[in-house]
């Protein structure tokens, strides 16, 4: 009687292999757009936030491009230094290049994606003091 060995032939580890890499070739990209997803909807919530900043600033000045004390707003940074945006500043900036233009009676924000995000289908979003939206991608929005 000749013993059995136990273990698995070089066709079943390769089987597997393939397997394997099919399932990952498949998933790695639909993970990637889930984190560029995630990622394009906090920058959402980020610009409506600096929209509404920017709405209650112009309600005690009467302008966009100054505070009520006479300080210039005409820059991105002068508005993500105000304290509620201090917490979560860096994550905002880390995947998007934000922007903000301002007029006396208009401002535009951008936010242009970078890094990781660089792929993302919606490509630059923008909000604008009229509350139009604008994206690469329709269903961005």
């Amino acid at each position: 009687m000749s013993k059995q060995e136990k273990g698995f032939t070089l066709v079943e580890l390769m089987v597997v292999v393939a397997v394997m890499a099919i399932l990952t070739a498949i998933a790695y990209p639909m993970y990637q757009d889930q984190v560029r997803k995630s990622r394009r909807s906090a920058v959402k919530g980020s610009l409506l936030q600096m929209s509404q900043y920017m709405e209650r600033n112009y309600t005690e000045a009467l302008r966009y491009d100054e505070d009520a004390g006479g300080n210039s707003i005409d820059d991105v940074d002068d508005v993500l230094d105000a304290p509620m945006f201090s917490d979560f500043k860096d994550e905002m900036t880390r995947y998007y290049n934000l922007s903000l233009v301002t007029t006396n009676t208009t401002y535009t924000i951008q936010a242009v994606p970078k890094a990781g995000q660089s792929g993302d289908k919606c490509g630059t979003l923008g909000l604008l003091s009229t509350g139009n939206r604008t994206a690469g991608h329709a269903d961005c929005w």
